[in-house]
């Protein structure tokens, strides 16, 4: 480690993953009823085949949920990324203010 504080790149990183991941989340819940509606087509009435309604119904609100967690997780990991950044930042000033200054930079990365 070539610096003092915290390295926020690796963070910020792991922030972006998780808003690309939550975006490809974006529309699971409609896909899904649309995949159930197309297997049912495809598959017909005949030889009676059934249960594609009951089990779309049934799971759909799972879809909404992990489209709206993987929302959620971006967030937050862009939410502590910053706040990680910010307070450091914070404390290296004060750190710098209260002893008259330092030879060197704080947070040099």
């Amino acid at each position: 480690m070539s610096g003092v504080g915290v390295n926020g790149n690796p963070a910020v990183s792991k922030a972006e993953d998780a808003q690309g991941a939550a975006g490809a989340m974006v529309g699971l819940r409609g896909d899904f009823v649309k995949a159930m509606g197309l297997a049912e087509t495809a598959v017909g009435k005949e030889p009676g085949v059934g249960g594609y309604e009951e089990y779309m119904v049934r799971n759909v609100n799972y879809m909404a949920k992990v489209e709206e967690h993987s929302i959620s997780a971006a967030e937050n990991t862009e939410g502590a990324s910053k706040s990680i950044t910010n307070e450091d930042a914070e404390a290296a000033e004060t750190y710098d203010r209260s002893t008259g200054g330092i030879s060197r930079n704080i947070n040099v990365y």
